[in-house]
């Protein structure tokens, strides 16, 4: 939320260091403020929380260096990118925005000075610990990146990813952005900001031409934003009429603000996305709008189902030392948080493997998840119990939880064998 509220400022800022009054501030600002995928990313702390404030941030101090000609601002904007590189490589492709808008416009006449050049040499060594850490462990996130390219990306066509945008920052927003982006593109008032419209433009062509998800994007937006603040400003002098675009757009922003926060009971959600969404007509079509939430269902109850399968071994072998193996990272943060008098669970998922196998090789392993099996690392292996959660589109929905007697190898020999990055 803290990050949230400080994009609202950065994307009015903007929308100043544009040329923009105050009703592109608010407009912009409250654009900003109604779009479903920003209130969906500051309603949860993950790392899209903080990609808008960083591209943001990168985006304004460029702003600021292409408004007063200051080439030293590039070092400013280096920082800002490196810190955005090391939320999330993705952030690479706003760097090639601005080079490519530095290329591409009269802004070149700063590639004939140093500081562009030393702003992306600060922006590499910002992000270099992050470089040397995936080169010392064999570049997890490529993997990863790889993965989700073959099981999902490949699958989104291109329609929808579009379609997405519309949604994603709110139809009533549409007009806003879309007159922004032709407004750094054309506008003559708007010639020496030209260059920002590629922080945009690049950042989309590759979106579109590799397959993304439709939030993928939403980091890009506020300099169109704040731009269609201005062009609007420009174009629409009646504080009446201003009053209206504002009013509507806050309404419409209250209308579909369930898209972007968990207001609703969970079980209405899938009608209300048919409806706003067009009619699709499965859970498995809405899943990247409904996931999170149906993630955030199910575990506890499933750590205390865990519990009592712990409990009931402890009873009937009281001397057996027990361990946990979880499928995943949510399997076991949620067996952490809400039953830290078990022993603690480990998991090979993705940077929970760093938390290590633990010290000791226990006598039983209980296994949460695995829906395969266990394979020949563990014959001797019962199903204890399956977990039914509320929710069948949930993560925990339905989880196995096995009990393994004497694994061999022990987990710890193996344990570079369970790592798994997605």
């Amino acid at each position: 939320a803290l990050s949230g509220a400080a994009t609202v400022a950065l994307v009015c800022a903007l929308a100043s260091t544009l040329g923009g009054g105050r009703f592109a501030q608010a407009l912009a600002g409250v654009a900003f403020l109604v779009a479903p995928a920003y209130l969906r990313m500051h309603n949860m702390l993950h790392v899209p929380s903080f990609e808008p404030l960083l591209w943001t941030s990168a985006v304004i101090a460029f702003a600021w260096t292409l408004r007063w000609e200051s080439p030293r601002g590039f070092i400013v904007v280096g920082i800002a990118m490196g810190i955005a590189l090391l939320d999330k490589p993705t952030a690479a492709l706003l760097g090639l925005g601005i080079a490519i808008g530095l290329v591409a416009t009269r802004a070149r006449g700063f590639l004939r000075t140093p500081w562009p050049w030393l702003g992306g040499a600060v922006a590499l060594a910002v992000w270099s610990p992050a470089l040397a850490w995936q080169a010392a462990n064999g570049w997890p996130t490529a993997g990863f990146v790889a993965h989700i390219d073959e099981s999902v990306l490949q699958h989104i066509p291109a329609w929808a990813f579009a379609g997405g945008q519309i949604l994603y920052l709110h139809p009533f927003s549409f007009p806003i952005w879309a007159t922004g982006l032709v407004w750094l593109c054309r506008a003559r008032e708007a010639e020496r900001f030209r260059a920002l419209a590629a922080t945009w433009i690049v950042p989309a062509a590759v979106l579109i031409a590799t397959g993304a998800k439709s939030y993928y994007l939403a980091p890009a937006y506020p300099v169109v934003l704040a731009a269609g603040g201005v062009a609007i400003e420009r174009a629409l002098s009646g504080a009446r009429a201003r009053a209206v675009v504002i009013a509507g757009l806050a309404l419409g922003g209250v209308v579909l603000s369930p898209a972007g926060l968990p207001v609703l009971p969970l079980a209405d959600y899938p009608g209300f996305l048919r409806t706003v969404t067009g009619g699709a007509t499965r859970i498995e079509e809405l899943h990247e709008v409904l996931g999170d939430y149906f993630d955030m269902t199910g575990w506890e109850s499933l750590a205390h189902h865990v519990e009592r399968v712990v409990d009931g071994i402890r009873e009937s072998d009281p001397d057996a030392t027990i361990g946990i193996f979880a499928s995943n990272y949510g399997e076991a943060s949620a067996l952490r948080v809400f039953t830290p008098e078990l022993p603690p669970a480990r998991s090979g998922h993705m940077t929970y493997h760093l938390w290590g196998p633990g010290e000791t090789d226990p006598d039983i392993e209980v296994v949460v998840g695995f829906e395969r099996g266990l394979g020949s690392w563990c014959e001797d292996a019962t199903l204890a119990a399956v977990h039914e959660g509320p929710f069948a589109a949930a993560p925990a929905a339905r989880v196995p939880i096995r009990v393994c007697r004497r694994p061999q190898p022990p987990l710890r020999a193996r344990w570079d064998e369970v790592r798994r990055g997605f």
